[in-house]
Parts: structure tokens; sequence; C-alpha cells
């Protein structure tokens, strides 16, 4: 089989737009499965497993008909030889402990999940622990798929820390309050010492992109924004190259300015399935402008991979900020759903059910003006503390991006 033969046809999520099928070709999951087995042996996952005598075991709930689940917990060790167990989305939502309860009856060292489990199931563990639960066996978990929260993969060291999870080091440098939500900064003293590594991944890319090794840094800017790694990188299996580019000019911007992530890498598909082949180009096999105040280089002469996701560089690191397409433009100003989120559930910690907030805009009567509607699940309280919560909850969110409900 020749590297540009198409292997599979991975649909996107439709979340932004009509689902489309991905063409991935032998070529690019090859690269992109070398990438992630390159990656858990410099992180030190093989080394790990060896040195207990055993051979490198990852679990996953993640569904298998998903990029994530499929390539990188599915078939990225089952190409590298490595174990891997297995259990069904439904039954992680049905029991989320049991996700922590598996890793540990069959001694895995890695596993992988949206950002919300990693809070969702310190939560749930709380609430009702569950015995025999050691993850000593673990070193490192990754997180994607979704915007990061700081404060995720904290809840879930502090409960779980005392259960075998290794010590995160870290300097806590600075608060910063940005937008909505209050943003750390952290310092990492001991990478390899640590359990959390945020990763950045794209269908179009076959998944794996980057990954930002060690705890999540925050920029020194103080935009509410997460490292997903290195500009330039190579693991072995070719060079990858992570350029923010203005998505109107096509000119690469200066470090701290926001623009589209572009990727050239060995493994960027095909193609999307019966489009164009000018319409591919335009999103696959896309090029950079040449702009005066950026020296022209090499990059223009490669072809990138429009991703449609917004973020800005920082001392060679990326920083992702979030999809161009969920961007919510209100009252002239430019937020993420994310934020406005965030925003209500730190406005009503103790009121808001946990992950059950929504914010996005709507046309009410289909005229030019948007209307920001807000979306989320108070707990149990009686009916008067309910009206309240609510007025002081939209109140609050608001208030924190200087606007008046």
């Amino acid at each position: 089989m020749a590297p540009t033969d198409p292997l599979f046809l991975q649909y996107t999520s439709g979340s932004t737009g009509e689902p489309k099928g991905i063409i991935v070709t032998d070529g690019a999951l090859r690269a992109n499965i070398q990438f992630n087995n390159a990656i858990w042996a410099q992180v030190g996952i093989l080394d790990w497993a060896h040195s207990r005598g055993e051979r490198p075991t990852f679990f996953s709930w993640v569904p298998q008909y998903h990029d994530m689940g499929l390539v990188i917990m599915f078939l990225s060790p089952f190409f590298g030889g490595y174990r891997g167990h297995y259990c069904s989305p439904m039954t992680f939502v049905i029991n989320p402990t049991i996700w922590v309860s598996l890793i540990s009856k069959y001694h895995c060292h890695s596993s992988i999940a949206p950002d919300f489990a990693y809070a969702l199931t310190a939560r749930k563990y709380r609430e009702k622990p569950v015995a025999n639960v050691d993850l000593s066996c673990l070193w490192l978990l990754f997180s994607g798929g979704e915007p990061l929260h700081q404060r995720s993969p904290l809840e879930f060291e502090k409960v779980f820390q005392p259960l075998g999870l290794r010590k995160v080091y870290f300097l806590l440098s600075a608060l910063i309050i940005c937008n909505a939500s209050l943003t750390y900064l952290f310092i990492p003293l001991c990478l390899p010492k640590n359990w959390f590594s945020h990763c950045y991944g794209i269908g179009e890319n076959v998944c794996s992109v980057s990954n930002c090794l060690g705890m999540v840094l925050r920029p020194k800017r103080g935009q509410n924004a997460s490292c997903i790694g290195p500009a330039d990188h190579d693991y072995g299996y070719g060079n990858v190259l992570l350029r923010i580019v203005d998505p109107n000019s096509l000119c690469e911007v200066s470090e701290g300015t926001k623009g589209e992530i572009w990727i050239s890498s060995p493994s960027v598909a095909a193609g999307y399935f019966e489009k164009s082949d000018e319409e591919n180009d335009d999103i696959f096999r896309a090029r950079i402008h040449v702009n005066s105040s950026v020296e022209e280089s090499k990059d223009q002469q490669r072809t990138f991979l429009r991703t449609g996701d917004l973020a800005f560089a920082e001392g060679g690191r990326i920083f992702i900020c979030g999809r161009i397409k969920d961007m919510i433009i209100f009252h002239g100003e430019n937020y993420f759903p994310q934020d406005v989120e965030n925003a209500a559930q730190c406005s009503g910690p103790d009121t808001i059910r946990p992950g059950c907030v929504a914010a996005f805009t709507h046309n009410v009567d289909r005229s030019a003006a948007l209307h920001l509607e807000l979306f989320f699940t108070v707990q149990a309280a009686p009916p008067n503390q309910f009206c309240l919560t609510t007025l002081v909850v939209i109140w609050r969110s608001y208030s924190r991006f200087g606007k008046e409900p």
C-alpha cells in the first residue's frame, strides 16, 4: 500500500458545521502513530513500565470511533506492541469513578480524557469513595479534545494524590485575573515527576499535533489561553511546524498577536471526501503569504493545514484561545463560550451544577442585533433561592465582562 492511498474516512464532529469525511491516508496514519509512540517514550511511560517489570499498558473509555480514542488509545498501542484495556463511554458516564478503578485494577500506566472528566471523576469520588484504588501505577494522564480549565487537574490531584497519584511539582508564580476567569501561571520545577499533560489534536491531522509536556503553562501576557506545545518539534517521524497566521491576509503574524493555527506535518490528511480539489487545497494545502514585517523563510515553500483554531505564539510556544467559529461577538467585543461559561460557574460555584453551563448568541427577532444567552442548571434549592441565585449568577457573569445584562 502506498503512503498516499486512503485507509478510512474520519468524520468531524459537526459542532461548528456539517460533518465532513476526512480522508486519512496510510502515510498520514503511520506518521501520527509514530508521533504518539515517540511521545510516550520521551515522557518516560515506557521506561516506567519496564522498571516495574510490566508491559506498557493503557486504559481508555474515550469512544473508539472518535479520532482521539481510535488513533491515540487503540491503534497506537496496538502498533507499538503494548497492552490496552477499554470500556464503553456510557459506562464512564454512568459511573465516572470506574475510570480510576479500572486503571488500578489493570495497573495501567497512562490514559487520556477530555477536561471535564477530571473534575467529574474527582467530584464523584468525593461523594462516594471507591475501595481498593491504587494509582501508584500511573505515570502520565493526558487531557485533550476540549478547552482546558486549570482547576480540573488540580481538583483531580487533590482527591487522588492520597491514593498514589504522583505529586505535581510546581511553583505558583502569579495569579492573574483575565476576562472572566482566574488564570494561573505555573512554572514546572520537575517535569518528569508530573502526572498531567495537555495535548492538542485535530482530525484533519489524523489526530495528534503537539503536546505540552508537564504541567500546563499559562502565557506571561495574562491572556486566557492554554499552552499546547512548541511551535516546532520533531519526535523522530518528521518535522512539525505550527504557525500563527492572519486568516484574512494569510500572512504570519508577530509574536503575541492572535491568529489562526496552521500546521505543516507528515500527518496532514489528503482532504475532505467529495470536496473539490480547490476547496481541499484551500484548507489542507494552504500557503503563507510573504509579510514585509516577517522575514521570508522556508515556510513559504511548505503547504499548511488551516485548523480554524485561534492562538498566539510566545517564547517559542503556542497558546490556544479557542475555535474561531465559536467566537461570540458581544457589544462589539470578542469572547469565547468557555470564558463566559467559566464566569457563570465561578459566580455560583456552590449553586450551579458543575459542567452544566452553555453560552451562545441568538438572533431573536431576525434583526442584526445578537443576544447573548446563558443556560445553566442550578442544584437543588428552594424556589425563592433558585430565583435569587439565577439573578445573581447572570449579573455577576455579565459584570465580569464589564457589561450590563
